[in-house]
């Protein structure tokens, strides 16, 4: 009867909090919308030619004020924006090309990763956790839970001391980046035994590309660099870094889609691609497997960044 009862308990408690993230799922994301926003309405030194970086949180991790700064003690008639999105990809980033194209830009350098062009049925689901639910939950939490407690807020209240709940986190923003914000956890920097901890949960979710033009995100990819330079925009892409840790745990076939997949828009757009993807593997510079922390220790991602924008510029 007691494992009954317990058993009641977790899958009770496991649909409660499935219920709580789900009603609060659009208050997790911090990124303002690309939507109803001045950024795009607003005057720009008329004195100065637009550059633009395009990308999901990969991206928004780069320090756009140090790239800036790097650019402009050679090129001073130069100004960079950062544009990155949390959780783009190129569908969704096809929705604001009108608004992107209007700020005419001198070029634009799109970050990619693995996991840009996962096929949209292959794409994770918040709720396909790949570990135990024993895992979730604290040391001692289920002797902490009490059956009586049935209301959301008596369930908050039980597990306030603990990570489940945690409390919010304050975000804070930094110039020429106005889709993109960063909170303490963006600034930390992971040793490599909390990284090799953060391996299960984060699935590997890169999957195997559909290289057909079926594919949406391929397709919808094509499009972007095709209406930029039928506006006289140049396209540069590189892809963004990863941990080893993640980066070995890649199979051979999702690493050879990638590269076949950026070979083939590079041959036949003609645009120019640097990979990052492995260059600073071995770095303690991650605040998890996939994105570099925003810290003064981790700048050479950004230092990187500038030296392409620089090699673009000057060829």
């Amino acid at each position: 009867m007691n494992g009954k009862i317990t058993l009641c308990v977790i899958i009770s408690f496991f649909f409660t909090f499935t219920l709580l993230f789900s009603t609060n799922a659009s208050s997790l994301d911090p990124t303002p919308s690309l939507f109803n926003y001045e950024f795009f309405t607003q005057e720009f030194e008329s004195d100065k030619k637009i550059i633009l970086l395009l990308g999901s949180s990969n991206v928004g991790q780069l320090n756009v004020s140090k790239i800036n700064e790097i650019v402009s003690s050679q090129h001073t008639d130069y100004e960079i924006f950062n544009l990155a999105y949390n959780a783009d990809t190129p569908k969704v980033r096809f929705n604001s090309i009108e608004e992107v194209i209007s700020l005419k830009p001198k070029y634009v350098f799109y970050g990619v990763s693995f996991i840009d062009f996962r096929s949209p049925t292959e794409k994770e689901n918040m709720f396909d956790i790949k570990f135990s639910f024993a895992q979730l939950l604290p040391n001692n939490t289920i002797e902490k839970f009490n059956p009586k407690f049935n209301t959301i807020e008596k369930i908050k209240e039980t597990f306030v001391s603990t990570d489940l709940f945690p409390p919010p986190r304050k975000f804070f923003s930094i110039p020429n980046t106005p889709f993109f914000e960063y909170n303490e956890d963006s600034t930390t920097i992971l040793t490599e035994e909390e990284l090799k901890r953060g391996l299960p949960l984060s699935g590997v979710y890169a999957s195997e590309i559909n290289l057909t033009d079926a594919h949406q995100e391929v397709q919808h990819f094509e499009k972007i660099i095709s209406e930029f330079q039928k506006n006289n925009i140049k396209v540069v892409i590189f892809t963004t870094p990863v941990h080893n840790l993640y980066y070995n745990a890649l199979s051979d076939s999702v690493k050879d889609d990638f590269n076949k997949l950026l070979e083939k828009i590079s041959n036949d757009y003609d645009v120019k691609i640097y990979d990052f993807s492995n260059e600073f593997g071995d770095m303690d510079i991650y605040w998890d497997l996939i994105h570099v922390s925003y810290n003064e220790k981790s700048l050479v991602y950004s230092e990187s960044a500038a030296k392409i924008i620089l090699k673009e510029i000057e060829s």
